[in-house]
């Protein structure tokens, strides 16, 4: 899985570990020359420019595809319309995470569409497999945000039954995710970044409460006590048959919330092999 992020000066740590870097591009306060210089001084790097004006220049982007052939537009606000344009120009671009995809019908439509890249939220993520070829037949990379719930449902943190990530799965959405990210606020929080990256990516795990690193988690989640493979990797190709069949018995998710509180009441925690690949 790869890793995109924001870019900031004298931060070499992330800089090398970042595979695309996303840039938020003034026209007003800055030129498309030093926009190129950026591009050139990074030609191994995936550079995703999203316009403060929500208004690409398309000459310029083909300008710069000329001298670094993975430029890329993010169009924000939900403005389709614009990226429908932008992909008819020859730019490949794609909707920011306030627009993802949460069923297929909406998934069909990004298809259509031709866009280079999918956020991934709600029903799709009960349907990893399916998405992921999807996708994948027809170039797109999909997206997530691993800190944040990918859900767009009112109160979706409330629920068990959302989709939600710990840090152990991570290998197991390696699978259907091509590209990751983090939300650290607006400015971008490179401390809280520090805690996100540790978790999901070096340690891959996180002792205590899930609340304290996914961002509208309101329900309590002891991640020591917790059957992670087990139930991600379930819920993952479930289809969320208990919502979709009258007569689905499923009752999975709340059964491993009861066993690891239960668990974490008598203070007992679950001992977790290191994946296939991993070492100490």
């Amino acid at each position: 899985m790869k890793l995109a992020l924001p870019f900031a000066l004298n931060n070499e740590f992330y800089t090398e570990r970042t595979d695309e870097f996303n840039i938020r591009f003034n026209p007003n306060r800055n030129s498309i020359e030093k926009l190129l210089e950026f591009c050139e001084a990074f030609p191994n790097k995936r550079i995703n420019i999203e316009y403060t004006d929500n208004n690409p220049k398309i000459p310029d982007i083909l300008g710069l595809r000329v001298k670094h052939p993975e430029v890329y537009c993010r169009v924000k606000d939900g403005n389709m319309a614009k990226c429908a344009e932008l992909i008819a120009q020859g730019v490949p671009a794609f909707m920011d995470s306030d627009l993802p995809a949460g069923n297929f019908s909406e998934l069909g439509l990004f298809l259509s569409l031709g866009v280079s890249d999918i956020y991934i939220v709600d029903d799709l993520c009960y349907n990893m497999s399916d998405v992921y070829e999807l996708c994948h037949e027809h170039g797109i990379q999909t997206r997530m945000i691993l800190n944040n719930i990918p859900s767009v449902i009112r109160d979706a943190g409330s629920y068990i039954k959302s989709p939600i990530f710990p840090p152990e799965c991570v290998h197991l959405l390696d699978r259907y995710i091509d590209v990751a990210e983090f939300d650290c606020g607006k400015p971008f929080d490179w401390h809280r970044l520090g805690v996100y990256y540790r978790a999901w990516f070096e340690r891959k795990d996180w002792h205590g409460n899930l609340q304290e690193i996914i961002n509208g988690l309101n329900i309590p989640i002891p991640n020591d006590s917790l059957i992670t493979d087990d139930w991600i990797n379930f819920k993952m190709h479930c289809g969320r048959r208990c919502d979709a069949r009258a007569t689905s018995k499923c009752r999975k998710c709340e059964q491993m919330f009861n066993i690891a509180t239960s668990l974490a009441s008598k203070q007992i925690g679950v001992r977790r092999e290191k994946n296939l690949g991993e070492t100490e």
